[in-house]
């Protein structure tokens, strides 16, 4: 039978098969964290020569992962077995994984995480008056205000803080007093 030379050694991969003759087929694989671009099995043909062309193997490289909203990546090497980092802004809790690994497979062991924002919840009621607001999330504001007849004493906007809590203090609605009322030559 014809023979075809020793197939070239193939780097960061094997070839299978030890007949170089004609029909016989060699089969290419790669080294994990690489893929084989090209024929995966050649032939070896009447005049000789091997069927297709040699693969190489390329190494494997994930997609660039996604920006995060309200966040920032850490990590340029998107390679086999590199990895990426996810942090949040101030204010902003990491909903998900912190950090990526870059698989065999080209793909990243898990979704993307997500920055949600510090929820406060409602702060207190307030007696004689009522909330304006209803986000009770990171850097919004509630306002307080009085029934009529009533008067605001302290500040009446709180903030939703990146710890959670509210800032300042919860304002008071007193009743509203009139000055004692005054004639002059008489009396009241």
């Amino acid at each position: 039978p014809v023979s075809c030379s020793p197939p070239l050694v193939l780097e960061n991969g094997q070839v299978a098969g030890e007949e170089y003759t004609f029909q016989k087929r060699i089969e290419y694989s790669c080294n994990e964290g690489f893929v084989l671009d090209g024929d995966r099995s050649r032939v070896c043909l009447t005049n000789g020569s091997w069927s297709g062309i040699t693969p190489v193997c390329k190494a494997v490289t994930c997609p660039v992962p996604p920006p995060l909203p309200n966040g920032r990546m850490s990590g340029s090497d998107f390679g086999f077995r590199k990895e990426v980092q996810y942090h949040c802004n101030e204010g902003y809790n990491l909903q998900g994984v912190s950090t990526l690994t870059c698989q065999s497979d080209g793909n990243w062991d898990s979704e993307a995480p997500r920055c949600e924002p510090v929820i406060c919840g409602p702060p207190e009621d307030i007696s004689h008056g009522f909330l304006n607001g209803s986000d009770f999330t990171y850097g919004e504001y509630a306002q307080y205000v009085c029934f009529p007849g009533y008067e605001l004493h302290g500040n009446p906007l709180r903030q939703c803080l990146s710890n959670g809590s509210w800032s300042g203090s919860l304002p008071s609605c007193l009743l509203c007093e009139c000055p004692a009322p005054q004639v002059q030559n008489g009396v009241v």
